[in-house]
């Protein structure tokens, strides 16, 4: 799917909003991912529910919402809109980020926490629980 179309926006008001096509790998958790997840943590919900979610090519699902994270851009923070698995992204399908995507990234605040398993496997961690 090219940008642009369905849930893909690589542009400078977006964050990670790519469909990866490949299996998930075992889980990367660096110091990327920390801070993504620190600052999905702090996100703001900035659109009222959808009538639906996405569900990614190895099964985890996002939620019915679209988030607000900060990115530095000089002295300043920028907002940019992201999706329930953004970590999950980052952590399982990091070959299928684009370079656009990981220079974003690296302007996250340097502020980390550990993600859940839920951030990195998506809801199908919730239901295997179960």
């Amino acid at each position: 799917m090219a940008e642009g179309e369905g849930m893909i926006r690589l542009d400078d008001d977006h964050l990670l909003m790519i469909e990866p096509t490949q299996p998930a790998t075992a889980p990367i958790i660096d110091s990327l991912v920390r801070r993504l997840y620190r600052a999905f943590g702090r996100a703001g919900v900035r659109t009222p529910p959808w009538k639906g979610w996405h569900t990614c090519v190895c099964g985890a699902c996002s939620d019915n919402r679209d988030y607000i994270v900060m990115i530095e851009k000089g002295n300043e923070l920028f907002p940019l809109k992201t999706n329930a698995l953004a970590v999950h992204y980052m952590a399982q399908h990091r070959a299928e980020v684009p370079e656009s995507e990981m220079m974003k990234l690296l302007r996250l605040p340097i502020d980390e926490s550990e993600p859940s398993p839920l951030a990195i496997y998506g809801a199908r961690y919730r239901i295997a629980t179960r």
